[in-house]
């Protein structure tokens, strides 16, 4: 997204009680303005406005309601070429950490790129954690003007941000996991847990771009995996074969991910020579997984993979604090 100031507020002006911080504020509101404008230095302009919103925050914190403003002031800002302003404080708080959201993101796609996805993932935790903050700030905003009527104004468009991170989060962890060979079940818990994060995402608000289909064919492939070490050989390739060698998905930068894509057609090979060599097991559909739709109703519980229809042992789920630490481990 595409922000800009179209208006400069002077607080100092606005508001009645004397004192340094409006001017503070004032002057960080122009910096961010300026930086805005100029679009070279990414780094400064994050650093400027986490300063702008913590003077801003600190400022509304001590507003005495029973002193009346100077004037009232006027919010106006450009997104994505449409503009919209408003004249409430909480407007401001909104438009300022959305778009310290999205210059966060932007750090966290640089990131990616390089291969640094714990950094990349804890860009995509501060982002969203934008998000949090601006829905609890809208949840006490109840009436606003039809010229606010804004997608970055709508509780459930934050909401589904706040998903949509997740799942990139997720994602970033089974890179993670990819690169060092982490335990099979506990990869496939990380994917079932990014295609829940990436559904709930649309279901508050469908018309944004998604990676839920990239989400499902990881979870899609690690099922095979799990299939194959419990000698469901059939049911591994039957999943290789359905759900995933014809498929075609966009990788949104993960390039790990696209590497464990790209394999999948000499993986199936393989697997498949192995099967008619040595084991003869009929390629056959398993259990199907959960659907999207499924995994948003079992809420934060997370879903076993389909039992093993040999009725040999079931490796456990893992606990949460395993399937979230685990991957990111230094040892």
């Amino acid at each position: 997204m595409n922000f800009h100031i179209h208006k400069p507020v002077e607080y100092e002006k606005i508001i009645a009680d004397q004192n340094p911080s409006n001017i503070e504020l004032t002057r960080h509101r122009m910096a961010v303005q300026q930086l805005l404008d100029a679009g070279d230095n990414h780094d400064m302009l994050v650093s400027r406005l986490q300063k702008y919103i913590e003077c801003f925050d600190k400022v509304c914190l001590h507003l005495d309601p029973t002193k009346k403003l100077h004037k009232q002031p006027y919010f106006h800002w450009v997104v994505d070429s449409k503009g919209i302003s408003s004249s409430c404080w909480k407007f401001e708080g909104v438009i300022a950490r959305a778009l310290l959201s999205s210059l966060l993101q932007k750090s966290a796609n640089v990131k990616l790129s390089s291969g640094e996805y714990i950094a990349a993932s804890k860009d995509y935790k501060r982002a969203s954690d934008q998000h949090k903050q601006a829905v609890a700030t809208l949840q006490s905003w109840k009436w606003k003007l039809p010229s606010v009527n804004h997608p970055i104004i709508q509780t459930n468009w934050h909401v589904s941000m706040v998903h949509h991170l997740k799942s990139l989060q997720d994602l970033c962890m089974l890179c993670i996991g990819f690169e060092k060979e982490t335990n099979t079940n506990t990869m496939y818990t990380v994917a079932q847990r990014s295609t829940k994060s990436a559904a709930t995402s649309i279901a508050f608000w469908p018309d944004k771009p998604s990676n839920l289909k990239l989400c499902q064919y990881m979870q899609a492939r690690l099922s095979s995996d799990i299939l194959w070490e419990r000698q469901e050989y059939g049911a591994s390739i039957h999943r290789l074969q359905n759900d995933l060698a014809h498929n075609k998905v966009e990788t949104f930068g993960f390039e790990c991910l696209q590497n464990e894509i790209d394999k999948i057609p000499f993986l199936l090979k393989e697997r498949e020579q192995v099967n008619n060599g040595a084991y003869f097991d009929p390629v056959k559909a398993h259990t199907p997984l959960p659907t999207p739709e499924e995994l948003i109703r079992t809420g934060p519980t997370d879903v076993p993979h389909p039992q093993n229809t040999r009725n040999s042992p079931e490796e456990p789920v893992p606990t949460e604090e395993h399937a979230q630490e685990q991957p990111f481990s230094t040892q």
